[in-house]
């Protein structure tokens, strides 16, 4: 676990920007080339925000994608987040995945 998780997972309150190292099988389950991806894997990090959740776990995730439509509005969808869910032991529970 990287020492940003950890010093998030200390605190057992609020929200951090953290960094994950980029690994071979860190984006595994992310079937989309994305800029942040690649922008990533150049840098050798990723930055994304992490939170608690009520089971102990820590929720990842980071804007990919805003969908704004048209000019007029028309053709709006939800935003595209990258996402994941890291167990207190550093594992993902829920790997990298566009939701």
């Amino acid at each position: 676990m990287c020492s940003a998780l950890k010093n998030l997972k200390a605190s057992k309150r609020g929200t951090a920007w953290v960094r994950l190292e980029v690994t071979p099988d860190l984006f595994s389950h992310v079937y989309r080339t994305i800029l942040d991806v690649e922008l990533a894997c150049e840098r050798g990090y990723l930055e994304m925000e992490a939170s608690h959740m009520e089971d102990g776990n820590i929720y990842l995730s980071v804007l990919v994608d805003e969908n704004l439509g048209d000019e007029d509005g028309f053709g709006v969808e939800p935003d595209d987040y990258l996402v994941g869910i890291v167990a207190p032991d550093g594992t993902f529970v829920e790997p990298l995945h566009i939701r």
